[in-house]
C-alpha cells in the first residue's frame, strides 16, 4: 500500500511538472518534427490517433491508474464550472482520450454527465469501463464544450469547433492549443510512453510514434465564437501544447 501511494505521488508530480514546464523546455526535449506544404502530405507521412497500438497502450495504462482529483483542480474547466449555476451539468470533451479529467469531474459532481468524443478504437476500448460516457459523434447539446490539445490534429478543426460551439448552451473551453497566424503542417513525433499518465503496462516498448499536426489561427477561432453568440471572457497563458513556430492560449467563452 505504501509503495502504491509513493507511485501515485510520483505520477502527480510528473503531471504537474509537465504542465508547468516552460514551452522552450518542452520543445527542447521533443524529437524534431518534419514539416510539409499541405495537410495531406503530413497525413501521408505520419501515423494516426486511430492507431490500435497507441489507443490500446493508453487504455491499459489508464487501467493501472487511479482517479486523480488534482487534474480538475488544476484545469481551467474546474474554474469555469464554479462560475456556472450548480445544477447537474453536461460536459462534452472532444478528444478526451481515456477520460481522466472526466472521472475527476464526476467524482466532484456525481449527478452530472461527462461525455468524451473519441476515435472508434478508443471508444470501443473505454466504453463501460468508467462512469464517463463515450461516443464517436458530437452530442447535439451540452452545457460546456471542452477540448484540449485536439483541434490541431484534425482534418477540419473549424468544422468540429463550430459543431461544439453550436451544442454548448453555456460555455466553451479550449486549452493546449497550437496557434499561429501562419498555417504550418508537420509530422509530430514522440515516444509511446509519452502518451497518458501512470504506470507503464507490461509488454510495451518505448518506440517512436507520430501523428499529423497543424497550427490553428486564433483569429479565426475568435471570429467564429463571436459569430455564434459567445464572448471570450478569458485568454490565459498556456504552458504546454504548442510546438516551435506556434503559441498556446487557453480560451474561455461564455454564451451571451
Amino acid at each position: 500500500m505504501a509503495a502504491n501511494h509513493g507511485l501515485m505521488s510520483v505520477t502527480r508530480i510528473k503531471r504537474v511538472i509537465k504542465a508547468l514546464l516552460p514551452p522552450v523546455i518542452v520543445h527542447a526535449i521533443r524529437p524534431r518534427e518534419a514539416r510539409f506544404s499541405t495537410w495531406g502530405e503530413a497525413c501521408a507521412h505520419a501515423g494516426s490517433y486511430d492507431a490500435d497500438l497507441v489507443n490500446r497502450f493508453r487504455s491499459e495504462r489508464h487501467a493501472l491508474n487511479t482517479v486523480d482529483d488534482t487534474i480538475l483542480q488544476t484545469s481551467v474547466l474546474g474554474l469555469v464550472v464554479l462560475a456556472l449555476p450548480q445544477a447537474p451539468l453536461t460536459v462534452t470533451d472532444f478528444g478526451g482520450a481515456t477520460g481522466d479529467l472526466g472521472q475527476a469531474f464526476l467524482q466532484a459532481y456525481p449527478s452530472s454527465q461527462y461525455i468524451v468524443v473519441e476515435n472508434p478504437t478508443m471508444v470501443e476500448l473505454m466504453r463501460g469501463k468508467t462512469p464517463v460516457q463515450y461516443t464517436t459523434l458530437m452530442p447535439e447539446q451540452c452545457d460546456v464544450f471542452f477540448t484540449s490539445s485536439t483541434l490541431q490534429y484534425l482534418d477540419d478543426p473549424m468544422k468540429i469547433l463550430k459543431e461544439g460551439l453550436c451544442s454548448a448552451k453555456q460555455a466553451a473551453v479550449l486549452t493546449r492549443n497550437s496557434f499561429s497566424e501562419t498555417e504550418t503542417f508537420r509530422e509530430q513525433r514522440s515516444h509511446l510512453f509519452d502518451n497518458g499518465m501512470g504506470p507503464v503496462p507490461p509488454g510495451y516498448h518505448n518506440i517512436q510514434v507520430s501523428v499529423p499536426h497543424r497550427t490553428i489561427r486564433e483569429s479565426t477561432v475568435l471570429e467564429l465564437a463571436h459569430s455564434m453568440g459567445f464572448r471570450c471572457v478569458a485568454r490565459l497563458e498556456e504552458a504546454s501544447g504548442s510546438l516551435p513556430g506556434s503559441y498556446g492560449k487557453q480560451l474561455v467563452f461564455f454564451r451571451q
